[in-house]
């Protein structure tokens, strides 16, 4: 699947998308978590998305790490997790996508600090 940030309509609704790459355990986690949490969250799309496969798409949102779990509602990002987290980061990350609009603070963790 190749996104076009400009015309798609996938990133439209609460959306979560998770940007993982190949052999990477932080990626397995992180998706382990994601399949927990969004089995308890209705009305939020998910999305996984390897970035060896949508270069231009890691590129576009200024991937650096894997992985990189990112919230957006209507096109705009609202917040992102980096790298290896624990199920309360994926839980986070889901809430911002259903928050009130303005209501979300933006939050970026990165195991490269």
């Amino acid at each position: 699947m190749t996104f076009d940030l400009s015309t798609t309509e996938a990133l439209q609704g609460p959306t979560v998308v998770l940007v993982t790459t190949p052999h990477c355990p932080h990626c397995r986690s992180i998706r382990a978590h994601s399949e927990v949490v969004r089995g308890s969250v209705d009305g939020v799309r998910f999305l996984e998305i390897s970035a060896p496969d949508e270069p231009e798409f890691a590129s576009d949102m200024k991937i650096k790490a894997a992985p990189t779990l990112l919230a957006f509602r209507e096109g705009q990002e609202l917040t992102r997790h980096v790298g290896a987290g624990a199920i309360g980061d994926v839980e986070r990350v889901f809430a911002a996508a259903t928050a009130e609009p303005g209501s979300v603070r933006r939050f970026s963790i990165s195991s490269e600090n």
